[in-house]
């Protein structure tokens, strides 16, 4: 992973040396003349000359140990996992039980710093040559999943595509990647009824989803003039629950009714309960 260059203040030689770093930034290649110490290091990120720690943002990475200091953790703790009133609807909430690495909450990028980039401490996005969108109204929405997220990571698969890597992927020879307006986008531990639902309360127009038998389950974006349900990239005869009811797919509209008995608090709600009586 490539850091600055050394700038020498020479105006007839622009840079002195060059720094590259490997995959953890186990070694690096360097010059013997050296006139101003680097502290941009690893991605880029500044590196603190106390600890030897790369300032990441959210949180600090150790490139000595491949790994980042403290976890990537959930806001307010585990009481935020799911809701106060129901349970976990499955054994993994906070990751992808189809990518095992996503339980490793202080690992950089799923441990394949080659094809992804932590850019923040908290987001994943693809680094092995995809493109985000050019049309800012996708930026927007992909910001507005983001936020509904969290510290959830949003990985785009697949932003701006070029002719070639557009036929490369299968995609229509009008495909609205091809215009930079459109974006497909996968959240770990998350359906990607969910996470259409979370597109359409975000503004996105055309929304797909798309299951196993497509590869990675995944949901497509864009900004298209009129609405446009697909599965699979197939119009759906219907309009899908995620465009209609994108709460209920989502599980935020589950309020108690008038003159109703409230739920009984989660195990966890519980839980804090009690340790706030303690700290108290």
């Amino acid at each position: 992973m490539p850091s600055p260059a050394e700038s020498t203040g020479d105006p007839h030689r622009a840079f002195e040396t060059t720094h590259e770093f490997f995959t953890y930034d186990f070694c690096s290649l360097q010059a013997e003349r050296m006139r101003v110490s680097i502290h941009y290091k690893f991605t880029g990120k500044e590196r603190d000359t106390e600890t030897g720690l790369d300032y990441f943002g959210a949180r600090y990475y150790g490139s000595s140990m491949g790994r980042f200091v403290s976890p990537d953790e959930f806001p307010d703790g585990p009481v935020d996992l799911f809701d106060e009133d129901e349970p976990p609807s499955k054994a993994l909430p906070y990751a992808d039980i189809n990518e095992p690495q996503s339980l490793n909450k202080y690992a950089y990028t799923y441990d394949n710093p080659l094809r992804y980039v932590d850019p923040d401490g908290h987001k994943i996005i693809y680094a092995n040559g995809i493109e985000p969108p050019t049309d800012q109204r996708v930026l927007n929405i992909l910001n507005s999943i983001d936020k509904q997220n969290g510290s959830k990571d949003v990985i785009v698969t697949s932003g701006y595509r070029d002719p070639e890597r557009n036929a490369a992927a299968g995609g229509a020879k009008d495909s609205l990647h091809l215009q930079g307006k459109a974006a497909d986008i996968r959240v770990p531990g998350q359906t990607p009824d969910q996470t259409a639902a979370q597109a359409v309360k975000a503004g996105a127009t055309g929304v797909s989803t798309y299951d196993k038998s497509k590869g990675t389950p995944r949901v497509h974006v864009d900004v298209r003039k009129g609405e446009w349900n697909g599965h699979n990239g197939k119009t759906m005869t219907g309009r899908p629950q995620w465009r209609t009811n994108p709460d209920k797919v989502l599980g935020t509209n589950r309020s108690t009714p008038t003159g109703t008995a409230q739920s009984a608090p989660s195990f966890w709600q519980r839980a804090v309960d009690k340790i706030r009586e303690y700290i108290h």
